[in-house]
């Protein structure tokens, strides 16, 4: 194991989740506790880093972002169904939320959240804040 994860366990069983990510532990699923050896805020930007990373590899080459996820999820999926969904030019891969706002507003409106938000960058990591969120 990574010095940064020490074990993922889900549904699955236990995951060596950190040789599959090169060294980073992410699972992003709701069955899932993460157990990191790390203090938070590093394991965060990790976290963080990670999913940056990921964006970049998903809109580099998005046919083998398909295929890993096939790989990784053991999906029984077309591959081509995947592709298509991947590379449908009405969803983007990001970090930086799209069209969030909207929710935000509404949550106020219904008494959810107590405070109106000013700005998507209210309620999202500071990291994100230099993207062009919404």
């Amino acid at each position: 194991m990574s010095s940064q994860c020490a074990a993922v366990f889900s549904k699955r069983g236990t995951i060596p989740a950190a040789r599959r990510f090169g060294g980073i532990c992410i699972t992003i699923d709701p069955d899932i506790l993460l157990l990191s050896k790390k203090p938070p805020l590093q394991t965060y930007q990790a976290f963080y880093a990670a999913l940056a990373e990921a964006e970049q590899i998903i809109k580099a080459d998005k046919p083998a972002a398909a295929k890993a996820y096939i790989r990784v999820e053991q999906s029984k999926l077309p591959l081509d169904l995947v592709e298509k969904i991947v590379q449908d030019p009405e969803i983007d891969f990001t970090i930086v939320p799209q069209r969030t706002y909207i929710y935000a507003e509404k949550l106020q409106a219904l008494g959810v959240l107590k405070n109106k938000a000013a700005s998507w960058k209210d309620y999202f990591f500071e990291e994100a804040h230099a993207g062009n969120g919404s």
